[in-house]
């Protein structure tokens, strides 16, 4: 791969990771708003056609605030949403699902979700995704079946039935295949009575070629233990996206040891009032020699993999897009 091309895989990253904090905003740029419009689609074209051709899966964890909010993207366009971070007016919750996830979205030229995971019915992970139901292009969502008394989901179900989608309750062993290799397997029980609320998260296992991901929504201890009971080792993954927002209730001892991530993603509210991420998860992740990412600090998060290896980009607090190199040449 030439330089030139480099700098420009480096620049367009840049810009698809920043885009989402910036959009909206007044410009001072002297080109005209057409001549800009038709510069960022070309930027969008051939960043993601060199991701296909180089058959790289994007997973980026989203700066929602207090919320979570994930974008899946396979090798040749198909995109999975699990969750759509919060919906309020307060200090520490937004509007994401229009402030962050459609904005983010187009900056990747995304006009279409294949398949929108709702991992439960709190606002700060189902609340985004109303509008995002509303203004895009849906082919399906998966849900925990879970009834739930608030405006939110009511909101929720009403904007399911206005667009007609498709909704299936999931299953435990449910797989998800987004093609060319890249497929998520529904890991958690799922429909009972043993769990509640935050406990009754889908938990998803993704899996391309050699690395994994393993997504737990707000699972809490005690689906924790029915996790490692039920799967053992085959938790063990790569990366791991932190349970509830880095909890003190989450992230065991015991479920870290049998997961072995060596990465972890924690999405969490700059100065939220619930002590988010925990100090004493943070040391249990440390001592577990884990690399950790938080969108509190470090803004929207983006995880390249080849199937092979991986490499992270942050919107803040290093130098974006260098990492990609190494999948590409």
């Amino acid at each position: 791969m030439s330089r030139m091309f480099r700098a420009f895989i480096t620049l367009s990253l840049a810009g698809i990771l920043i885009w989402s904090s910036v959009l909206g905003k007044k410009a001072k740029a002297s080109r005209s708003t057409e001549e800009k419009d038709v510069s960022r689609a070309i930027s969008q074209k051939y960043f993601c056609r060199e991701l296909d051709e180089k058959g790289i899966l994007m997973v980026a964890s989203l700066d929602v605030g207090q919320g979570d909010s994930v974008v899946v993207r396979a090798p040749g366009g198909k995109t999975l949403l699990i969750d759509g971070g919060p919906r309020g007016n307060g200090k520490y919750l937004k509007n994401a699902g229009e402030k962050d996830v459609i904005p983010f979205l187009n900056s990747l030229g995304i006009e279409r979700i294949d398949v929108i995971v709702s991992t439960h019915q709190d606002n700060d992970h189902l609340g985004g995704l109303i509008p995002v139901i509303c203004q895009m292009d849906v082919g399906c969502v998966y849900d925990n079946g879970n009834m739930h008394v608030s405006y939110t989901y009511e909101s929720y179900l009403n904007a399911l039935d206005k667009k007609k989608i498709p909704v299936k309750i999931v299953t435990c062993g449910d797989r998800i295949d987004l093609g060319n290799g890249v497929h998520l397997q529904v890991l958690s029980q799922l429909g009972g009575t043993e769990f509640e609320g935050n406990e009754n998260s889908i938990v998803l296992k993704l899996v391309y070629g050699d690395v994994s991901m393993l997504f737990t929504g707000d699972i809490e201890e005690k689906a924790e233990r029915a996790l490692i009971c039920s799967w053992g080792k085959n938790l063990r993954s790569n990366i791991l996206k932190v349970p509830h927002h880095g909890s003190k209730s989450s992230s065991s001892w015991w479920f870290l040891d049998i997961v072995q991530p060596e990465t972890a993603l924690i999405s969490v509210g700059r100065r939220n009032p619930f002590g988010h991420p925990a100090k004493e998860v943070l040391n249990r992740l440390e001592a577990s020699d884990n690399s950790v990412f938080r969108t509190d600090v470090h803004g929207n998060i983006a995880v390249f993999c080849n199937g092979k290896t991986y490499s992270v980009s942050m919107e803040k607090g290093s130098p974006i897009a260098l990492s990609i190199q190494s999948l590409v040449d």
